[in-house]
């Protein structure tokens, strides 16, 4: 990453989030906070894994959101 403000972050999400567009909403959650990028992937043991990057007050942001539900 160029910028020294940039960083890179995995979140892993339980509970329910399999089948019910979690990586959609999620897609769109990082989509709208803008300047992001990253994957959104279901894992074999039920969990979703996002792995992003960007500027750290944008993934500090996401992890709010991601918390939230």
């Amino acid at each position: 990453m160029s910028g020294a403000g940039e960083a890179a972050r995995k979140f892993f999400l339980e509970g329910q989030v399999q089948g019910v567009g979690c990586r959609a909403q999620i897609r769109e959650k990082v989509a709208n906070l803008g300047g992001l990028s990253g994957t959104v992937r279901n894992l074999s043991d039920g969990r979703v894994e996002v792995c992003v990057s960007g500027s750290r007050e944008q993934l500090e942001r996401l992890a709010g959101i991601l918390k939230q539900g």
